[in-house]
């Protein structure tokens, strides 16, 4: 399945729907689709926000796919857009998980949980798109 939506938060709602049906419709648990919806709902919100500042005439693809990981059943979510180059993977710094959270500094806990909820994320720029690769594997 392949869907694009304009960069505006208001499709939120409407993207996270669609990766539910496709993770529902290839028989994932429930705790797997959470963890897809918290992954897609964070690389969208960031591409709206900070990748185009949410401007209605850019765009954000999402391509679902089922797949193999390791020898299992999976699902590939892989998302693009024509912001800037930016890796999430190596230019955002980790969450400080240690200090007192009124003295942490925001940022880096969306990467984080995204990598966290993702069996495989990858990212690469092609044709002048960022695309970013997270596979879930639904086998237990």
């Amino acid at each position: 399945m392949k869907k694009t939506y304009t960069a505006e938060l208001k499709n939120l709602d409407a993207i996270l729907g669609d990766t539910s049906a496709f993770f529902s419709a290839c028989g994932a648990a429930s705790d797997q689709i959470y963890a897809a919806n918290l992954a897609v709902d964070e690389i969208f919100t960031n591409i709206v926000n900070y990748g185009y500042g949410e401007n209605p005439e850019k765009t954000v693809e999402f391509k679902f796919e089922r797949t193999r990981l390791r020898g299992k059943s999976a699902i590939s979510i892989e998302v693009s857009d024509s912001a800037r180059a930016f890796n999430p993977l190596e230019e955002v710094d980790g969450p400080d998980l240690k200090s007192n959270i009124d003295k942490r500094t925001v940022g880096g806990l969306g990467v984080f949980f995204l990598k966290k909820s993702m069996d495989e994320v990858s990212y690469k720029r092609a044709k002048g798109r960022n695309v970013l690769s997270m596979v879930k594997i639904l086998d237990k």
